[in-house]
């Protein structure tokens, strides 16, 4: 046995640790007798609370499934925006903050009301007479028929053609009375318990594991999309989705009712075309963009983007929600020209030509270099040199009238688009330009400066247009609306939040340090040593391995502050702390604690067939760059060919390619710099193995 396997072996030592979820009760037992109450009791965490009481404490405790935090990037408004757009302008409007509590199991959300751990539950619930027994139901937020969902492959066209096969479905759910008012001879139905969101099931489906799932239509209509699955109908007619809330609860469920009518009859209007007055009626302020690196895109957990942060600190300065709508081939001003948003926020250089499509831009918010990016070693330094090259540009962007420019100006090359090189999908244009396909294409200098370092074999020759000015991009007639944005930007622009959310993106290299650890000289990996060993036994994980990513994510800083604000040593997010119950994330030993926690939750959430040591990579990639992705880059790798249960040279390769928007626009979670969790993963784990072998 060589040398390294048993390094492979001592590292991957690791198993499911229990969690405080695997205690909790179904839906249908008892609760530990909680009590009602009229006044706050912050001694007894059980308690039944009217609205008096929930109301003199300040907080309503929601209950939620954690998988609707983490399950997709979205791409348009989906029920679970939807659902938190409703229950925050309820508390907002009785004078309350929201304490959300997050459970892995959707029959967790019942026992959690019951037990008096939380007020009301807020999800995509069907009501059901069983479940009206135990709890008491909100009149409707939603409808939902239910979908039976097979390959897209299968040769069947309605429900009644599957005659044969098994079903899965979520335990606890209501899909499986439905199915048993249907069901056929040689139908195998299997109830699963899952801690995933329902893409967990689907992927079953899609992978042959099951012939056939259940999902509610409001889902599925974005779960499905550009996966390769197809419905064959509902099952029945369409179910009230509702909100619940203990039975003994009266007076609460009273007013989540009122606000609820209320609610949903100032938000009837599907069309944004309305100006200021009625984006303030509705709450809610939606953004059209693309999913990029440096729009709107998730990571660990949180979406983020440039665009996005500086939008949503408008939104909330003016106490909106904010919906983002993702134009994938669409054309933006397109959508936002038929009311399917209120603005354009991506990098959006202020053209005439598209003034005259009946927009307006806001005030520059942002200003840049447009430059020309080709292989090292062509030797050009200006445009009267590019005579017999090629440049690509996408077709509509600001970069081709400048090209054309040149052109006019004498510069001889010829300008091609990615539509004339690749017939079925999208072409990543940087890729052609490395692989020597086309000799240039024209990137905005900040995109170009951070797009290099993971391109060492590209360089930004020259500028082919100097100072160019970003806008926001409302319709003409919403002049109310281009006052409120200008009024920000001019406010903003230049100031410390633009400052701080531009170098936030494009003026931080998270590069990799291979230099020695410092502790190593005397006789210790770390200076938190005894705690590490500790609590990575408690999770079953080696000790080494947490101390090998701990030198990743700070140098054991207990002080570091990433660029994107997470914390510590283990850089915890705050979100992450909150879901975990404490605070003081400077504090190395409550940092240590989170943070390993955290990353037995993404392990365990990885399917138990996978061998122990992929689970652990991928949960080391899941700590970096977010679950969601690793579960894209799986399925990418099942679609190429490679291994999807393998992280080194299978898994990763996968990841690698959802920096390429082609790949990105299919993927649940979209784009993701895919280099830095792979670096990520190889570092830690080359780390470790000299940790054993210095430490065994």
């Amino acid at each position: 046995m060589s040398r390294y396997f048993v390094y492979l072996i001592l590292f991957f030592l690791v198993g499911c640790g229990k969690t405080d979820s695997d205690n909790e009760p179904n839906s249908s037992e008892p609760a530990d007798r909680p009590i009602l109450v009229n006044s706050v009791d912050s001694a007894n965490p059980l308690l039944i609370r009217n609205l008096d009481a929930i109301k003199k404490s300040g907080v309503l405790r929601v209950v939620t499934p954690r998988w609707d935090e983490y399950q997709f990037l979205p791409r348009q408004k989906t029920p679970a925006n939807y659902y938190r757009a409703m229950v925050a302008e309820f508390a907002e409007r009785n004078g309350l903050d929201i304490r959300w509590i997050y459970v892995d199991q959707f029959s967790q959300l019942t026992s959690t009301v019951l037990r008096g751990r939380a007020d009301v539950i807020v999800a995509n619930m069907t009501v059901t007479d069983a479940r009206a027994k135990l709890l008491g139901f909100t009149v409707p937020v939603d409808h939902a028929q239910e979908l039976l969902v097979v390959k897209a492959s299968a040769d069947l066209k309605d429900v009644h053609d599957l005659a044969l096969g098994s079903i899965v479905v979520p335990k606890n759910s209501s899909f499986k009375q439905s199915l048993d008012d249907i069901a056929k001879p040689g139908w195998s139905l299997v109830e699963k318990e899952f801690s995933a969101s329902p893409q967990a099931l689907v992927d079953d489906v899609i992978s042959g594991k099951y012939t056939a799932t259940v999902v509610d239509s409001n889902v599925g209509e974005w779960l499905l999309t550009g996966l390769p699955v197809k419905s064959l109908g509902a099952l029945g007619k369409a179910k009230d989705i509702a909100w619940a809330v203990h039975l003994q609860a009266q007076d609460l469920l009273h007013e989540l009712n009122q606000f609820i009518h209320l609610y949903q009859i100032e938000n009837t209007k599907a069309s944004h075309l309305g100006d200021w007055p009625e984006i303030v009626k509705r709450r809610t302020l939606t953004m059209i963009t693309r999913n990029s690196s440096d729009s709107y895109f998730m990571w660990r957990g949180e979406l983020m983007g440039y665009e996005y942060d500086l939008v949503k600190r408008f939104a909330e300065d003016h106490k909106l929600y904010l919906d983002v709508v993702v134009a994938d081939k669409e054309d933006m001003i397109d959508l936002l020209l038929a009311g399917e948003g209120d603005l354009v926020a991506s990098s959006q250089a202020k053209l005439e030509s598209r003034r005259a499509r009946g927009v307006e831009f806001t005030e520059t918010y942002n200003v840049v270099d447009e430059v020309l990016v080709g292989r090292k070693g062509l030797g050009i330094e200006g445009a009267d040199q590019l005579s017999g090259h090629t440049v690509m540009v996408e077709a509509g962007s600001s970069y081709l009238k400048r090209l054309n420019t040149l052109k006019e100006e004498g510069a001889d090359f010829k300008i091609v688009f990615p539509e004339d090189y690749v017939v079925d999908d999208e072409t990543d244009i940087m890729g052609l330009v490395a692989d020597g396909v086309v000799d240039f294409t024209v990137v905005d200098d900040h995109l170009a400066a951070r797009e290099l370092l993971d391109q060492p074999g590209l360089v930004a020759y020259f500028s082919v247009a100097a100072e160019v000015g970003h806008g926001w991009v409302v319709r003409k007639e919403n002049t109310q609306l281009l006052a409120k944005l200008n009024a920000y930007i001019k406010s903003h622009f230049r100031g410390l939040y633009f400052n701080v959310t531009w170098q936030k993106y494009f003026d931080t290299e998270r590069g990799i340090y291979l230099g020695r650890d410092p502790m190593l000289d005397v006789g210790q990996l770390s200076p938190y040593d005894v705690h590490i060993k500790e609590v990575a036994l408690q999770h079953d994980f080696d000790w080494r391995m947490i101390v090998a990513q701990m030198y990743q994510e700070s140098r054991f800083n207990p002080k570091a502050r990433s660029h994107v604000g997470a914390l510590g040593v283990m850089q915890v997010l705050p979100r992450t702390a909150r879901d975990y119950g404490v605070e003081n994330l400077y504090d190395p030993e409550v940092n240590i604690r989170v943070g390993v926690e955290y990353l037995g939750w993404v392990r365990q959430r990885f399917p138990k067939y996978i061998e122990p040591a992929e689970r652990t990579l991928f949960a080391l990639a899941g700590y970096n760059a977010g679950y969601g992705h690793v579960l894209d880059a799986r399925r990418l790798a099942a679609q190429k060919g490679w291994d999807r249960n393998r992280w080194f040279g299978h898994v990763e390769k996968a990841m690698l390619l959802l920096s390429e928007r082609k790949y990105a626009r299919n993927a649940r979670f979209g784009y993701v710099r895919g280099k830095e969790p792979v670096e990520y993963v190889r570092q830690i784990h080359r780390r470790y193995l000299g940790y054993v072998a210095m430490e065994p």
